[in-house]
């Protein structure tokens, strides 16, 4: 049985998502631990040729040799790594690392929009309390008990995993976003609250995972149809808002 919630966004728009479940983010986990396997094992392989052997003096005299430094840097990457791994995804990518992408999963703010880099920080810090005792015990319990399906990591840093939407935008073609109905005249008439919506949409949609933004839009764009008796092409709605705006 999907999960799915409504989030109310900054614009005061409702956009519904679909909670990622237990077992496919424990899929996405599984590969990004793979991945992270490898590249430790791939470290570890260039860290020992560089060593000549693991048998190697790390000090000499009192004084620490050349193999001692490469030692402990190769130390301190094997403990930070796999934290900044998910960090550096998950920021980068807009909320994915390699294993969610690869699921349609993504990480979202409890209002929809984009995670920023505080709040994917906290959330990977709070991955720590999350594996506790061991297997990720802590959190699966948590994700069991909330009914958002949140691990400890994602109620402390106000996130959600979400399962992207899998429609495709068709390209726009200049004209083809706005075609008149009947009952159309030539200004464009929308309610103050309105136009106001459109343009904070307009102006900060960069900051919006690609699925809010698209739902954004397409709300949006009904919402202008209905006022002003103007229709869109399926698929263009941010063009149409853009035209409209300009027709105002």
């Amino acid at each position: 049985m999907k999960n799915q919630i409504e989030v109310a966004t900054p614009e005061y728009v409702k956009v519904r998502f679909e909670i990622a479940g237990l077992g496919t983010r424990l899929i996405a986990q599984l590969i990004d631990l793979l991945l992270l396997a490898l590249i430790l094992i791939s470290l570890s392989i260039a860290a020992a040729w560089f060593l000549g052997t693991w048998g190697v003096d790390l000090f000499i005299g009192n004084t620490w040799s050349s193999q001692s430094f490469i030692f402990v840097i190769y130390l301190v990457i094997l403990m930070v790594f796999p934290f900044a791994y998910f960090v550096a995804f998950e920021y980068f990518m807009k909320g994915q690392t390699l294993g969610k992408r690869m699921l349609g999963i993504r990480i979202v703010m409890d209002d929809g929009r984009s995670a920023s880099f505080f709040t994917i920080f906290l959330r990977n810090v709070m991955r720590l309390v999350d594996l506790l005792p061991s297997a990720y015990l802590v959190g699966v319990i948590c994700m069991f008990i909330n009914k958002e399906e949140k691990r400890l990591g994602d109620v402390v840093a106000g996130t959600l995993v979400v399962r992207e939407n899998k429609s495709k935008q068709r390209s726009w073609k200049p004209g083809e976003a706005v075609q008149a109905s009947e009952s159309t005249t030539n200004k464009v008439r929308l309610q103050p609250h309105t136009e106001s919506t459109v343009s904070s949409f307009l102006a900060r949609r960069e900051q919006l995972t690609p699925e809010k933004r698209q739902q954004l839009a397409k709300r949006l764009a009904e919402q202008v149809a209905a006022e002003s008796g103007y229709l869109f092409v399926e698929g263009n709605e941010e063009s149409y808002l853009e035209e409209m705006q300009n027709e105002k």
